[in-house]
């Protein structure tokens, strides 16, 4: 179930291998990991269907239902610290204060959160010393112990609200563009027969001959998650065995949520399209020592149309920590955003409070797929110094 969200409204077909149309339309009430409740719903001008109608179909994904992509948000009053008297004795007024702040920023149009109690937040706002900081609800939830991640301190109280927001803004659009990649609906990435855009990555460590390609990474488990350390280069071949040329973007999403291009770049000089039969070799990178822990890449591949190319690098944007903003040179970048994928894609990283459903793209017409990495401080073990 991951990468749908509750409310979204699926298209339910016969079972595989039985010829038929839509038999009707469900919306998802409940989620969990591994399983949807679903509620018939009147949709497209079909009435609801009976239950017994859509026993056993196959459900594909027609709208998605954004509001759910929100980041859950608590103020972290049990968990904050004073670090002498005066600042205990000021503490209850100042979390007071960010609380205000907080639900401020949750009551705004297009807010990216909502405020929840603390056992149910993705993340929290603590203050600890006098400052304010922002870490992610799961990981503190026990004893707190050094090497959790931690963003902040916040910069005085003029601009708390101003970076809260920022903060904020950076994490769901990371974790949104994850959460769209990994749509189970995505299958073209995996190299299915029938996907309309299928292509096949490889990713290689530029000092060895291991490689991870698509068999080694399908089922996105502990063994596909591969690692690598500190200042390794590595590699990404991208080919294309399907029937229609496609234009490729590779994004990495680092564990601080920048979102990086690694390709194409953003100085516009390269071409990302990969013809029917050709292997594109992208650029190696260099693994950076500032962040550690899980992180992601991104592949979107999308059909190729006519001899413009399309490519998603405006999606880019710093780190939590780091500065709003970069340029935008390449314009098949800006011609990727107004794509229905790429609106797709914006609607679910800059989160609208409108629960109208948004459409879902055509699945022949674009591929996504997420590639999960493991990034390890020092040497690899064996490694030469």
């Amino acid at each position: 179930m991951h990468g749908l969200t509750r409310g979204s409204i699926l298209a339910v077909h016969p079972p595989a291998g039985v010829k038929g149309e839509v038999r009707g339309y469900v919306r998802i009430t409940r989620l969990s990991p591994v399983r949807a409740e679903v509620q018939p719903i009147n949709h497209a001008g079909r009435k609801a269907p009976e239950e017994k109608a859509i026993l056993d179909g196959r459900a594909e994904v027609v709208a998605v239902v954004y509001s759910d992509l929100k980041l859950k948000i608590a103020v972290d009053r049990a968990g904050s610290r004073a670090k002498d008297g005066a600042e205990a004795a000021r503490l209850p007024e100042d979390l007071t204060r960010l609380a205000k702040g907080v639900d401020t920023i949750a009551r705004e149009p297009g807010s990216p959160i909502v405020v929840v109690d603390h056992a149910h937040a993705d993340w929290l706002v603590r203050i600890e010393g006098g400052k304010v900081y922002l870490l992610p609800g799961p990981e503190w939830q026990d004893e707190r112990r050094d090497g959790h991640r931690r963003f902040g301190p916040a910069p005085g109280e003029e601009m708390l609200v101003p970076w809260l927001k920022r903060s904020f803004s950076t994490i769901v659009r990371a974790r949104n563009l994850i959460r769209l990649a990994s749509r189970p609906v995505n299958d073209a990435l995996y190299g299915s027969e029938d996907a309309g855009t299928p292509v096949h990555i490889e990713v290689a460590r530029k000092d060895v001959e291991e490689r991870h390609g698509d068999r080694s990474l399908q089922g996105a488990g502990v063994a596909g998650i591969l690692t690598l350390y500190h200042g390794e280069k590595v590699v990404f071949r991208v080919s294309n065995p399907g029937q229609s040329a496609v234009d490729v973007t590779i994004l990495h999403v680092n564990s601080n949520f920048r979102i990086q291009p690694l390709f194409p770049s953003t100085k516009g000089f390269e071409s990302n399209r990969v013809e029917v039969g050709k292997v594109l070799t992208i650029p190696e990178f260099e693994v950076a020592k500032t962040t550690t822990g899980r992180e992601d890449v991104v592949v979107i591949a999308v059909k190729a149309k006519g001899k413009g190319l399309m490519d998603f690098v405006a999606l880019a944007q710093p780190s939590v920590e780091g500065v709003r903003g970069s340029a935008k040179t390449r314009s098949s970048g800006m011609r990727g955003l107004d794509s229905s994928l790429g609106k797709l894609l914006i609607r679910s990283m800059h989160v609208d409070t409108d629960p109208a459903p948004v459409q879902a793209t055509e699945p022949e017409e674009y591929s996504m797929r997420v590639i999960p990495i493991r990034i390890l401080p020092g040497k690899r073990p064996g490694s030469e110094k």
